[in-house]
């Protein structure tokens, strides 16, 4: 299955997606949004592997790891799987997405 372009925090959302109140993938598939059968990959950029670690008092204590497995639990619920990725490298973030291009 292709996988279609999706951003969180406003962006690419399916057509189901679009039409909820948030632009944010997590608040998508709370609403029910449909995602059955779709392959959904989230990029993570530089830094956001700190999370949790770096400044909590500032930041919070939430590290991506949980982010990313509270996503996945939200994706199986709406029948989609779901990869994470997370680099520093901006190129490693480019030819993630070009390796899911069909």
């Amino acid at each position: 299955m292709q996988a279609r372009p999706l951003a969180v925090g406003g962006g690419l959302l399916p057509p189901a997606a679009a039409k909820q109140p948030s632009k944010s993938v997590k608040s998508a598939l709370r609403h029910g949004a449909n995602f059955f059968g779709m392959s959904i990959l989230v990029l993570n950029g530089p830094n956001l592997n700190l999370l949790g670690t770096r400044e909590p008092q500032i930041y919070g204590a939430t590290t991506l790891p949980m982010i990313e497995a509270e996503l996945k639990q939200l994706a199986a619920v709406a029948g989609a799987s779901l990869q994470c990725f997370q680099s520093n490298h901006e190129g490693a973030l480019i030819d993630k997405l070009h390796e899911r291009i069909d």
